[in-house]
Parts: structure tokens; sequence; C-alpha cells
């Protein structure tokens, strides 16, 4: 409505005089983002490199909320600004969030927190979608075997996961969980499984976990030909000479 209008036009005005009577007022700049024109925005954003911590941190986060995501984004290398940034490029679901967090490469006092929202934006992709996350995980060192296999065991526990796709996950997920040292959950985890849909490779690893995490008991029910266990002695006399000897025990 025109009274409406005219409101509006008389906060812009009343904003705009209380930022030019004093530009460094963090509060007065934060309110001009919020409620300013395309020319305001332009100012603000040419004082982001040079104002104040606490200024650039209440204007980046009042263009943050109107969703103006491009002057934080070209000030990604500013530590003060980087948290925004990284705010701005994870919002939304699905593998764009995370392909577009994990492109934006943390400065050093940021990593933790953005190896946070790397993993949440993980956690948050579609069913059908979780080796693709995984994949994308793999190719950045700083993601262990355990980060790894918290995001692939959420969707291996959900209940509506398709059996085809739970396979699949299991697959990936397995080694994970031995490498990050818990043989005993590789086993329980791919007792989950059916039975009939565990080929070589599963069953072999399976019978891998008992012996490492000391299951003689269901290692023998797996496999109690003398030749498997040979065989397993000779894999785990370099990795766990310990557990090797109780094997050929």
């Amino acid at each position: 409505s025109r009274r409406d209008s005219d409101t509006t036009t008389n906060v812009l005005l009343a904003t705009r005089n209380a930022f030019a009577d004093d530009a460094d007022d963090a509060s007065a700049a934060a309110v001009l983002a919020l409620v300013g024109e395309q020319s305001d925005i332009d100012e603000l954003a040419n004082m982001l490199s040079t104002a104040q911590p606490a200024w650039r941190t209440a204007v980046g986060q009042s263009m943050l909320h109107r969703g103006i995501d491009a002057p934080l984004l070209a000030r990604a290398e500013d530590p003060v600004l980087y948290p925004l940034a990284l705010e701005a490029v994870s919002r939304g679901p699905g593998l764009d969030a995370l392909q577009r967090t994990l492109a934006l490469k943390p400065l050093p006092q940021h990593v933790q927190r953005w190896q946070t929202q790397v993993l949440k934006n993980a956690a948050e992709v579609e069913q059908d979608e979780f080796l693709a996350v995984d994949d994308l995980l793999s190719t950045h060192d700083v993601f262990t075997a355990a980060q790894r296999a918290s995001v692939l065991g959420a969707a291996f526990g959900q209940s509506d996961l398709p059996e085809a796709d739970r396979l699949a996950i299991a697959r990936r997920l397995a080694p994970l969980v031995l490498e990050s040292g818990d043989p005993r959950a590789v086993v329980a985890l791919l007792e989950q499984l059916p039975a009939d849909s565990l080929d070589a490779e599963l069953d072999g690893l399976r019978f891998d976990a008992a012996i490492r995490g000391r299951m003689w008991d269901e290692a023998q029910l797996m496999r109690p030909e003398a030749t498997d266990w040979v065989a397993v002695y000779e894999r785990l006399t370099d990795p766990q000479p310990e557990a090797a000897e109780l094997v050929k025990a």
C-alpha cells in the first residue's frame, strides 16, 4: 500500500542518515545492510575489507540474512568473514551444498569449523547419494576412516533403505570400520545382512574381522577349514602379530 511504501522509504532514509553521520557505527551499518538498496550494499561491501572486525561481522551477518552472499564469498580469505561465507555456501540440502562447502577451503583457524559443516552437509543428502558423498570425502585426507564410517553408518541404519543400497553401503562401510579399529563392529554390521547376500569378498571380510576381534567361536563357525585359518594367519603376521600367534595356537 501507499502507506507501507512511504514507511519503507522513511526507514531507508533514516537509516542512510544514521550511517552518514557515523559510518563506523556497526549497528547503523548492519541495519543499512538489512534495508538498503543495491547502491547501499555496494558501498558497504567496499568497506568490508577495511572496517573493524565487529563492523565486518555485523554487516556480514545482515548480508547473510538477506541472502546477499557474493560480498562474503569474495572475502572468504578474511578470518572474520570466513564463518559467514561458510554458512552461505552450506545452505541447502544435497550434494550441491556439500560440494560448495568442500570447495571453500578453510583458513587454519577454521579447519575444525569447516570439517564440522562438511560432515553436517554430508549427513543431509538423499539416500541414494551416500556413496557419492563418501567418494567426495575420500578425496580429502583430513577426513578419517571413522568420520567416513559415521556418515555411511547413519545411512546403513535407515529402516527404509532398499536392500540393494544397504548392501552397497556395507561393502564400502565395513572396510572403513575395520580400518578405524573396531573389528567386532564389522562382524555385527555384516550379520545384519541376509546371509545369502554376502559374496566371497564380504564373507572373507567378516571372517578376517572375527579373527582380528578374537571372536574365535564365531570365526570357527564361519570357516571351519584349517586352510582358511592358515591364510588369515599369514595375513595377520605383520599387521597384528599377537593376533596371528593366537590363530596359530
